[in-house]
Formats: C-alpha cells, structure tokens, sequence
C-alpha cells in the first residue's frame, strides 16, 4: 500500500513541479539578440582572411623543399652525462 503511495506522491510532484515550472517561464520575458547584418558581414570577412592566410601558409610550406639532413648525432649527445651504464647506449642515429 505505502509502495503505491509513494508512486502517486512522485507523479504529482512531477506534475506539480512541470505546470509551476511552465507557468514561470511563461511569466518572464526571453529577450533573444539578433546581430546587426554589419556584425554578422564583419565577422564573415574576418573568417575568410583567416582562411586566405591560412591557405597561403600551406601554400607556402608545401612549395619549399624539404631539406633531408645527413647529421650524425653521437649517443652520447643525446643523454645527460650521469646516465646509468645499466641501461646501455643506443647506436649512432642518422637524422632522416
């Protein structure tokens, strides 16, 4: 019996709470900005010299060679000086 009631008491809380809720929001005004068209114009040319810039930035990068470098570097360079022997040292690398 108590079970029951306790699911009565949760479906007019639910409702209560629903028709309180609506009648509120009802009450109050919701003012929406709607930007000016110069804003909105503004920001458009500002996306498309980002674009612009950002196309003529991989342009540029993919018209220089790419350098391949045939640097040998020691091991030795590459860690500090009291690095544990345990560990052992790593071959000479090429730079590819």
């Amino acid at each position: 019996m108590s079970f029951y009631i306790l699911i009565a008491a949760g479906i007019a809380v639910s409702i209560f709470s629903f028709l309180f809720g609506f009648i509120i929001a009802g009450l109050f005004k919701v003012d929406v900005k709607i930007s000016r068209k110069e804003e909105y114009e503004m920001k458009v040319k500002q996306f498309e010299s980002l674009i612009e810039d950002l196309e003529e930035k991989l342009e540029e990068s993919q018209k220089e060679p790419v350098e391949k470098a045939s640097k040998k570097y020691h091991p030795l360079d590459m860690f500090p000086a009291n690095l544990p022997r345990d560990y052992g040292l790593p071959r000479s690398l090429e730079e590819e």
